[in-house]
């Protein structure tokens, strides 16, 4: 992960893994700096659309809606810190070399502001291949490829 001045870089892991058929996708998350968080990516029936739900160890959580629009995934929602709450914009960008390019807009200070960028590379044998930081899949998340979703659940 490098920070948004791009001077200091940390590393970060995450772990995704499908539950239930596939119906839903876990994921944790884990750094040198900050606190680790667990999330969970599902359908929602009522706004027939893919929604996240992101939980801290230090009591901060995100809910949040994705999209898919020409190749690039986003997640926008509201995060809310123990002090105060704001949107959020996140986006996923998958290059040909396979690095997964992850970068964060938040809008706390009134106009949005570009924050964190983080690029993942798939571990291969239990050895990351170089780069900043890097992802560790279970399983994928098989429902963000879908195009026409089902009101009863994400399986495809």
């Amino acid at each position: 992960m490098t920070s948004p001045d791009r001077r200091r870089s940390f590393s970060v892991e995450r772990r995704f893994e499908a539950l239930w058929d596939g119906s839903v996708v876990r994921f944790q998350t884990k750094a040198e700096v900050g606190s680790p968080s667990e999330g969970y990516y599902y359908w929602d029936r009522e706004a027939k659309q893919v929604a996240v739900l992101i939980l801290n160890a230090r009591g901060v959580h995100r809910r949040g809606t994705v999209s898919v629009r020409d190749g690039v995934i986003t997640v926008e929602g509201r995060i809310a810190f123990p002090e105060r709450a704001f949107d959020y914009r996140n986006t996923f960008e998958l290059r040909p070399d396979g690095t997964l390019v992850d970068r964060w807009f938040q809008n706390a200070f009134g106009d949005w502001r570009p924050g964190h960028v983080v690029e993942l590379k798939a571990r291969v044998g239990g050895t990351p291949e170089p780069a900043r930081t890097s992802i560790r899949p279970t399983s994928p998340p098989r429902f963000l490829a879908r195009r026409s979703p089902r009101t009863e659940g994400v399986r495809p």
